[in-house]
């Protein structure tokens, strides 16, 4: 995994893990390419890029939309173990291999 990568993931993570202990799910829906980027100081185009490699690789779960929002996958399922999620998981990663 790359340094930029590195600096995505454990972005998300961070700010997945305030809106849960925080419950700020009204508030922030998870974190966008644009965000990340000016938080970051790194170009849009290569978060977005990098995000959904991260996605595509099972770290981040993906919420479609304008912007599209991304949390950290592994923060969701250690803090709701009997959620859906690991499901969408399995599924979106049958689905790759298929």
């Amino acid at each position: 995994m790359s340094s930029r990568q590195n600096k995505i993931q454990n972005y998300i993570h961070e700010l997945t893990e305030k809106i849960i202990s925080e419950n700020l799910f009204e508030e922030i829906c998870g974190a966008d390419a644009s965000n990340c980027s000016l938080d970051l100081h790194l170009d849009r185009a290569n978060v977005s890029k990098e995000m959904n490699t991260l996605w595509k690789n099972g770290d981040l779960i993906k919420i479609h939309g304008r912007p599209v929002y991304y949390l950290d996958y592994q923060s969701l399922i250690t803090h709701y173990p009997d959620s859906f999620l690991s499901l969408i998981h399995i599924w979106r990663c049958r689905r790759i291999a298929l």
